[in-house]
């Protein structure tokens, strides 16, 4: 198939291109089948981007009031193909390093952003905030246990007493974690899709249960609109292992599924933080529910000791787990959270990422530490 679109706009115009859903052949440097995206009304303007594979791309925008799109595929291997939507619209102001770029393209200074106040005319600055959320974020209906749990061979949780947590079902089996931020919104570990499918349409989330498999009365199920990796993810190190899911429709709050607080400060070392999950408990207790495990936050600088995990730890990472072992998240818990109770409320301050087995000496567990990416979720909720 060969196929080509021009889309012109309004003189004065640019044009962005909104993709809804990709899926052609992949290979590395898309020569088989692909999708051609010119910044401007031929096959000689400026190359955009040219795609291919399972990964939605980003919007793309013009410099100029025309595009022109060219798809090409062979006979060979295929997908589903794609579907984007397009609109034009005046040029974007580039905003600075230190401001908030507003979803209609203007600029506010980054620290008026989750003041309460709706400096962009479209309300972007204020769609992801404890202070907006404050009255149900980390806050569940249903008291949690702190009583020191072991999810490797450990007690289960109190039924819906993590109402955040979600469950990530590929091909219909929990693979991974994930904690719902907002009624939209899910944050995951990009490892969790780039690894296995970034294909939206491969993932179903279910929040609102209790069992790992088992049908919950009170589970709602919901599929995947668009997966948004960190594009700074590195595979070798994990660094920037963070990854928004946006759902179809919206996630009903109550009284068994409501949101995370997203932390207001880095939590300090020491700190008695819970993770929970359904990862592998290692043959031991409850495989088919929801776990938790009490872990103290270790510092950086003994985390990255030869004693511990010898300088494996970037600055976007913290670790929690003992000394001796025995308590840690484990295979399956990937993308899920770790919270920590500060001033009544439960904050959002890591998703699980990786580690060195599961509860092994000087092995304590590594989270993305959620802090860091308070603006790059802000930004990137108000883009999408």
């Amino acid at each position: 198939m060969s196929c080509a679109w021009r889309i012109s706009a309004t003189i004065g115009h640019v044009i962005t291109l909104d993709f809804k859903i990709f899926e052609l052949e992949r290979s590395h440097f898309c020569e088989f089948d692909y999708l051609m995206i010119y910044d401007g009304a031929n096959s000689g303007s400026r190359v955009l981007k040219r795609v291919c594979g399972r990964v939605v791309p980003d919007p793309i925008t013009s410099t100029g009031n025309d595009v022109l799109i060219e798809f090409r595929s062979d006979k060979d291997v295929g997908g589903i193909g794609f579907s984007l939507t397009y609109n034009s619209h005046e040029p974007f102001t580039k905003c600075q390093d230190d401001e908030f770029t507003c979803r209609n393209g203007s600029c506010i200074v980054l620290e008026l952003v989750c003041n309460g106040i709706e400096e962009c005319s479209d309300g972007s600055d204020e769609i992801i905030c404890t202070n907006k959320n404050g009255s149900i974020c980390g806050q569940p209906s249903i008291l949690p246990s702190t009583v020191s749990h072991r999810i490797k061979g450990g007690r289960e949780a109190n039924p819906y007493s993590w109402p955040w947590q979600v469950s990530l079902r590929y091909n219909g089996d929990h693979t991974c974690g994930g904690v719902l931020i907002h009624e939209n919104w899910v944050l995951t570990a990009t490892h969790c899709m780039k690894d296995i499918n970034p294909n939206p349409r491969a993932w179903v989330v279910i929040v609102g249960t209790h069992y790992k498999q088992k049908r919950d009365t009170h589970q709602q199920y919901r599929t995947v609109d668009r997966v948004i990796m960190h594009s700074y993810y590195n595979a070798h190190n994990n660094d920037n292992d963070i990854a928004l899911l946006k759902l179809n429709n919206p996630i009903q709050l109550g009284r068994y599924t409501s949101i995370a607080c997203l932390p207001s400060s880095p939590v300090h070392s020491g700190s008695q933080c819970i993770a929970t999950g359904w990862g592998d408990v290692a043959g031991t207790c409850c495989q088919d529910v929801l776990k938790q495990v009490n872990l103290p936050i270790v510092d950086q600088l003994s985390c990255n000791s030869s004693f511990y995990l010898d300088g494996a730890i970037t600055n976007n990472m913290i670790c929690a787990g003992y000394p001796n072992g025995g308590r840690d998240s484990c295979n399956g818990d990937s993308g899920g959270p770790l919270v920590c109770s500060i001033g009544g409320k439960w904050q959002l301050e890591g998703l699980t990422s990786w580690g060195y087995g599961c509860g092994d000496p000087h092995s304590p567990g590594v989270y993305t530490t959620v802090f860091n990416y308070i603006t790059w979720i802000q930004q990137t909720i108000a883009n999408n």
